[in-house]
C-alpha cells in the first residue's frame, strides 16, 4: 500500500477513533473530558498534519457542546467550552507547525546525507563511481555469483598514450578526455554492471551473468565509441584504449583481486602488442 493511501485511511479513521475515545471517556465518567480529548487531537495532528488534527478536534468540539448543554445542563459552561475549543485548535496549529518544521528539517538532513553519500562514492573528476565504492559493491556481487556459480567478467581499460595527451594538449583537456571515456563506458554497459575510475587513466568494469563472448561485444563497443569520440577543443584529436578481459565462473579458491589482476595483466599485454586492442583469458 502506498504512503498516500495509508495517510488517507489514517485520516478517515480519525473521526471513528475519536468517537470511540469519547465513548470510553463518557462510560468511565472521567472529569473534565476535554482535557483527555486533547491527547488524541495532539497525536493526530503531529502524526498526519493539520487535516487529521482538525477532524479529531471537530469531533471533540461536538462532544464538548453535548457535554455542557445536555449532560451538565449548564449553558454558561459554553463559555468555558469555547475557551477549551480555542485552546484545542491553538494546539492543533502549534503542533502542525512543529510537524511541518520537523518534516522540513528531516528533508534537509536527508538531502545532506544523500550529498555526503554521493561525495563519498563518486570520483570528483569524471562523476564515475570511485575505486573504494566500486570494490565494496563488486565484492558483494562477486561472492554472490561465486555461490550461484554464475560467470563473471572484468574489463580493465587503459587510455593509450594518455601522458602525451596531457603533455601536448594540457591537463584540462586530459580531464575532459577522462570524463568522456567514463561516459562512454557507462553507456556501453548494462545498468546492472559496475564500473569505476580505478586510478589515473585506468577504468575497470565488472559484468556478471556474462561469458567471454558477451564481454567481448561490450569491449568492442567501448573501443569503437572511444575511437569515434570527437572533442570541440581539438576536432582532429583521436583516442584509443587498450582493454584486458578476464572471464569465467569463479571458484571458492579465487577472490575478486585474482580476477582484477588477471584482467590487468591482459591489458598490459594489449599495450605490448601495439595498443588499441583487446586481450582476454578464461579463468579456471
Amino acid at each position: 500500500m502506498s504512503s498516500a493511501n495509508q495517510k488517507l485511511i489514517f485520516r478517515l479513521l480519525c473521526v471513528p477513533l475519536m468517537m470511540l475515545f469519547i465513548f470510553i471517556v463518557n462510560i468511565l465518567r472521567i472529569p473534565n473530558p476535554m482535557m483527555i480529548l486533547v491527547i488524541p487531537v495532539v497525536y493526530y495532528t503531529y502524526s498526519d498534519g493539520y487535516v487529521s488534527g482538525i477532524l479529531s478536534g471537530t469531533t471533540a468540539t461536538i462532544y464538548a457542546s453535548y457535554f455542557f448543554l445536555v449532560e451538565t445542563h449548564d449553558p454558561a459552561g459554553m463559555v468555558k467550552m469555547a475557551t477549551i475549543v480555542l485552546n484545542v485548535f491553538t494546539v492543533i496549529l502549534l503542533i502542525g507547525k512543529l510537524k511541518a518544521r520537523d518534516k522540513k528539517n528531516m528533508g534537509e538532513l536527508l538531502r545532506l546525507n544523500d550529498s555526503l553519500v554521493l561525495a563519498a562514492t563518486t570520483d570528483k573528476l569524471t562523476g564515475a563511481t570511485n575505486r573504494q565504492a566500486f570494490l565494496e559493491a563488486a565484492q558483494a556481487v562477486f561472492e554472490n555469483n561465486t555461490r550461484l556459480q554464475n560467470p563473471v567478467s572484468v574489463l580493465f581499460i587503459d587510455v593509450d598514450h594518455f601522458k602525451q595527451v596531457n603533455d601536448i594538449y594540457g591537463h584540462a583537456f586530459g580531464d575532459s578526455v577522462l570524463t568522456r571515456i567514463s561516459e562512454i563506458i557507462a553507456r556501453c554497459l548494462r545498468n546492472s554492471d559496475l564500473s569505476c575510475r580505478y586510478g589515473g587513466d585506468e577504468f575497470i568494469a565488472l559484468l556478471f551473468h556474462t561469458d567471454c563472448s558477451i564481454t567481448q561485444i561490450a569491449a568492442n563497443r567501448i573501443m569503437s565509441e572511444v575511437q569515434q569520440a570527437q572533442f570541440d577543443m581539438h576536432p582532429d584529436f583521436r583516442l584509443s584504449v587498450s582493454i584486458g578481459i578476464s572471464s569465467g565462473i569463479p571458484t571458492t579458491t579465487q577472490d575478486l583481486d585474482d580476477l582484477i589482476n588477471s584482467a590487468d595483466e591482459n591489458m598490459y599485454q594489449a599495450k605490448q602488442k601495439g595498443r588499441n586492442q583487446i586481450v582476454q583469458n578464461q579463468i579456471n
